[in-house]
């Protein structure tokens, strides 16, 4: 194992350091891994709980990844995570299917069966869905994850899709340029912002850059609404990422990073908000909006 040292994300820049723990990180993401190879973060042998699952295991790989840190026993967790998917080429369900194939493609693995019959119909069935009464941000999460699949391994499918998806973003879209209705959030705004760019979809770029800029705030670095008095994980992830795509450069790059640095549990893990319980998702939440701000620190350090 490494030493332990910070991540540094170009702290000269600005003058301050975000103080992530990378060893301790990495022995937290590493002490998920159980016997089969896949991740749980709620894994606790000690009373009997081996159980891994495929939005876990995507999160940790990809958390290795951005610590620089290779799987250990990378063909038997491929092994574990081809064992999801059936027969026919379908998963379960969308999220293990969308989950399972993405940690193979980290692991420059693919799925064991062809999944593009499954594909086709799942994509046919949730774009009939438009009209339905629906929870905005769940509904825009599943296009995601099903059009990242569509794109791996159906992409002639995606013009055919465009239409009903930006039907969607336009029914889920708050008036003040940002998602979703009833209220918008930094969170689900990246999440449509995401579903936009994939599908080659146009969005009102100014009218988001100001709702994002309100959402700007010197205490929290980055709030999840414009009036809320809270930030997470989540939030400074999605309100990154939204900043590096809209070509934004926040303005309290130093209080998002102390944030960052807040979220890191005693464990080594990251948790939703500060002392919350850590766990995979919130780890790599948190790992990848460090990454995003080392981005936007370089850029600053450019100019």
């Amino acid at each position: 194992m490494m030493p332990v040292h910070a991540i540094r994300a170009n702290p000269e820049a600005t003058g301050f350091q975000p103080d992530i723990a990378r060893e301790a990180a990495i022995r937290y993401v590493l002490g998920r891994r159980c016997p089969q190879g896949g991740y749980s973060f709620y894994r606790t042998p000690e009373w009997g709980v081996e159980e891994p699952n495929a939005p876990d295991t995507f999160f940790a790989l990809s958390s290795l990844r951005l610590l620089g840190v290779e799987p250990p026993q990378a063909d038997r967790t491929a092994a574990w995570l081809s064992d999801l998917q059936e027969p026919d080429g379908g998963w379960p369900t969308l999220i293990i299917g969308w989950a399972a194939d993405a940690a193979l493609a980290l692991l420059e693995r693919g799925p064991r069966h062809d999944p593009q019959l499954w594909l086709r119909t799942l994509w046919t069935q949730r774009l009939g869905m438009a009209n339905e009464h629906r929870d905005w941000r769940g509904t825009l999460l599943s296009l995601l994850q099903l059009t990242q699949l569509v794109r791996r391994h159906v992409p002639h499918l995606l013009p055919l899709g465009r239409g009903p998806l930006a039907h969607l973003l336009m029914a889920s879209r708050c008036t003040d340029g940002a998602w979703s209705v009833p209220g918008a959030d930094l969170e689900t705004t990246a999440i449509a912002l995401r579903l936009a760019q994939a599908t080659g979809l146009q969005i009102d770029r100014h009218a988001l850059t100001a709702w994002w800029r309100r959402c700007e705030d010197p205490r929290l670095g980055l709030r999840l609404t414009p009036s809320a008095g809270l930030t997470s994980a989540g939030t400074l992830h999605g309100g990154l990422e939204v900043s590096v795509s809209l070509g934004l450069q926040p303005r309290h790059l130093n209080v998002i990073a102390t944030q960052i640095r807040l979220l890191q549990h005693p464990s080594g893990g990251f948790g939703a908000r500060h002392r919350a319980l850590a766990t995979l998702q919130d780890t790599w939440l948190a790992l990848a909006a460090a990454n995003l701000l080392g981005k936007l620190l370089r850029e600053n350090d450019h100019e």
